[in-house]
């Protein structure tokens, strides 16, 4: 299994991605990238009790008895980390995720919010992407929304871990996977500025390159985790 990672500030000032790829045995192996929620303070400490804590959570589990209550309390968790650090700092802090547990043949895709998961095949055709928790999304499924909306709403997520919200209920899929499969997790900073299809045929030299050559061409934090 080839694993590339890459976190980058951008334009910002503070990169408030945080992401973790970590190969658990030779079988298994868990991956996530959290992007601090906008408008909150402390972005990049929200995201990175996010990853750690559900990392912790996860890595101690019995994995062939992983089951969505498991994920979903491994979330609880997080959320309660969360609401803590935000009591001692008196401040709404929150993350959106998206992580994948590959387990041999099989993935448990889950994430909250618009930090989005990729499959591809070994032609590179898309065979699942992770539908954004998003007022868009929402929107979209009742009416067709002007470029003004879009503008507006493009960045409020309906479904984050946050020191604030109840629901921490992740959306969970299991997914087939084959050794030829490619997997990427990336935040909204890199997809809204770039199209995947730029980096699914590099090398990984020329990807990481890439990535670094546009850092001052990018408004956001952008992250992106590639396991093929």
């Amino acid at each position: 299994m080839n694993i590339i990672t890459y976190t980058s500030k951008g334009l910002r000032s503070v990169n408030e991605d945080f992401l973790l790829s970590e190969q658990l045995t030779p079988d298994i192996s868990f991956h996530i990238i959290a992007d601090g929620m906008g408008g909150y303070s402390y972005g990049d400490k929200a995201a990175e009790i996010v990853v750690e804590t559900l990392f912790s959570q996860i890595s101690q589990m019995d994995f062939y008895a992983i089951s969505e209550d498991t994920i979903i309390a491994a979330c609880e968790r997080a959320n309660l980390n969360l609401r803590d650090e935000g009591a001692k700092l008196s401040s709404k802090i929150g993350a959106t995720f998206a992580a994948v547990l590959i387990l041999k043949e099989k993935v448990f895709a889950f994430w909250m919010g618009d930090t989005r998961i990729y499959q591809y095949n070994e032609n590179n055709q898309l065979l699942f992407q992770s539908a954004d928790h998003s007022l868009i999304n929402e929107l979209r499924s009742t009416r067709k929304l002007s470029l003004r909306e879009i503008q507006k709403y493009d960045s409020i997520v309906t479904r984050c871990l946050t020191s604030d919200f109840q629901d921490v209920s992740p959306q969970i899929e299991v997914l087939r996977y084959a050794f030829s499969d490619k997997l990427i997790l990336c935040s909204d900073g890199l997809y809204k500025q770039i199209n995947l299809d730029a980096v699914l045929g590099k090398t990984k030299n020329d990807l990481m390159s890439y990535l670094y050559s546009i850092e001052n061409e990018m408004n956001d934090n952008y992250s992106i985790i590639i396991i093929n």
